[in-house]
């Protein structure tokens, strides 16, 4: 059985919470931050498969604002499609397309900003553009990545992975507010996982990680080690254990969390 990393995120911020929805079936409505948030995994999902064409438009002489626009325009593209696609369940939630646009429009905008300053960058160095450009940049970098492992117990998908030859880096991108320091429990074990199971996929250790706080503008920056790693194995079991249960777990007793 392979269980999702957000069960693991949520199972760490109240395991009643997780039991109610997984085990009971008792779940609420989508919020609209959760439509909103499906909405933006799927225009970088989308925006993935239409990348190489950003590439391949990347000439000699582009500025890195140039290119800049080339990705934001992509991810755009993919972000207006995907409102249209979800048109009926924006309109069950009363969420304006236009309003919803203009929200994820500085996510979108700061991935774009991200990309075009690497791919510009090592382009200048190497004097390579177009299909050169995208068969040799480092990293690579790519968005909404599926794994899964069997000898994880787990599946997912990563907000972003940068990859080298010799490592790789993964991120998670969160819209609410960070901690006065570090990152939410929670938040750091689904970078974590998605870490391990990351270097599975790829094959390169994946010692480093971060959790990107959009509406903050802040990267909150992680270590791997094997503490890290055994909590990652233990909560995963723990999680299991859970879902096989007819019991519930004690109500966490957050005034923010609806688990009692």
């Amino acid at each position: 059985m392979l269980i999702s990393v957000s069960d693991l995120a949520a199972y760490v911020y109240c395991p009643r919470k997780l039991f109610n929805e997984r085990v009971l079936g008792i779940t609420a409505a989508p919020s609209p931050r959760m439509t909103l948030g499906s909405v933006k995994h799927a225009v970088f999902q989308h925006a993935n498969l239409v990348e190489r064409r950003v590439f391949m438009s990347f000439k000699e002489g582009m500025t890195a604002e140039d290119v800049h626009s080339l990705f934001l325009d992509a991810y755009k593209w993919a972000l207006e499609w995907q409102l249209k696609r979800k048109a009926g369940q924006l309109s069950e939630q009363s969420i304006n397309p236009s309003e919803a646009f203009s929200s994820l429009l500085p996510v979108l905008d700061a991935e774009a900003g991200l990309r075009a300053s690497a791919v510009h960058k090592y382009a200048l160095t190497n004097g390579c553009y177009g299909f050169d450009l995208w068969q040799s940049v480092v990293p690579k970098i790519f968005s909404e990545v599926r794994v899964r492992s069997r000898e994880l117990s787990l599946r997912g998908a990563i907000d972003r992975i940068e990859l080298f030859p010799d490592r790789c880096i993964t991120y998670e991108l969160k819209s609410g507010s960070p901690p006065s320091s570090g990152v939410w429990p929670w938040h750091r074990m689904q970078v974590a996982a998605y870490s391990l199971l990351a270097q599975r996929r790829f094959n390169v250790p994946a010692k480093q990680m971060a959790v990107e706080y959009i509406s903050s503008g802040e990267k909150r920056e992680l270590a791997m080690n094997p503490f890290l790693q055994q909590e990652v194995t233990s909560t995963t079991a723990k999680v299991l254990s859970l879902l096989e249960s007819k019991e519930p777990p004690s109500a966490c007793g957050r005034k923010s969390c609806s688990c009692g």
